[in-house]
């Protein structure tokens, strides 16, 4: 592979891992040039706070450390950082079309579900809170030294306020374990059943993310078409591309991410 190749495929922290003989995870999605979420180029770039500024005050974490730790795929620990949740932030969004567009407006719907409640609210707005999610998600894929697992299709159609796009699977939970106010886990720790035959290659394109954002636990794929559904481990409920009845409780364990480690 040349080294203009390598620059599409490894963020500049990886070229120093390589540099240390760190194995790293096949690429799966070429990182992007222009902005993440519409992919246009040559124009103002901005920051966007992965978790929003009204969720951090409201659920007073603002200044939560987050101790990230990234794993070479054998599992020996490559690089350790902690992050005060209010510096939380994905680079390379552009600013008037995404930020402060559709990904703004986005926000401030949302703010009136959660404030209102987001369960008595979670059937009318299905769409609403399966897009914040799944944006949520993306936009955590792409800040963080982990390999690019959402296409820029799954990206870019996230601004589509009536559905999301081809390979999203949300699944959602009642949260009942209060600290830490916001956590997560993304890649293969995230448990799930998959109920297809897809060879291993295949498998390890499907993008994992486990959220808890107070008491609203989440389950986030995204999945290539080859593989026709994934199941979690638990029965959470799914809210797209269909909704189910019911809300189940569960903690956050483990099972559905609480390790703060990600594998590269």
């Amino acid at each position: 592979m040349s080294k203009k190749r390598n620059q599409k495929y490894f963020r500049g922290t990886e070229e120093d891992y390589l540099k240390r003989q760190i194995r790293l995870h096949p690429r799966h999605v070429v990182i992007p040039e222009g902005c993440w979420m519409c992919g246009v180029k040559g124009v103002d770039m901005s920051d966007e706070h992965i978790f929003p500024i009204w969720l951090l005050d409201k659920l007073n974490c603002k200044n939560q450390l987050y101790y990230s730790t990234h794993a070479e795929f054998t599992g020996r620990i490559i690089d350790r950082r902690k992050i005060p949740l209010g510096n939380f932030v994905c680079g390379r969004i552009c600013r008037s079309h995404c930020n402060e567009g559709w990904m703004g407006e986005l926000e401030k719907e949302v703010k009136g579900v959660y404030d209102s409640g987001w369960r008595k609210g979670i059937n009318k707005n299905q769409t609403l809170l399966a897009r914040w999610l799944a944006k949520t998600a993306t936009t955590l894929n792409a800040s963080q030294q982990f390999r690019v697992m959402v296409p820029a299709l799954a990206r870019h159609g996230l601004i589509n306020r009536e559905v999301l796009p081809e390979g999203w699977l949300i699944y959602v939970f009642d949260c009942k374990t209060r600290e830490p106010a916001i956590n997560w886990l993304q890649g293969g720790s995230v448990i799930a059943t998959n109920t297809s035959r897809g060879d291993s290659k295949t498998a390890g394109q499907i993008f994992r993310c486990a959220l808890k954002l107070g008491d609203l636990g989440a389950m986030v794929f995204w999945k290539p078409p080859e593989i026709k559904d994934i199941i979690p481990a638990r029965p959470y409920k799914k809210i797209w591309p269909t909704i189910d009845e019911g809300l189940p409780k569960a903690e956050w364990d483990a099972h559905t991410g609480v390790a703060s480690h990600a594998i590269l």
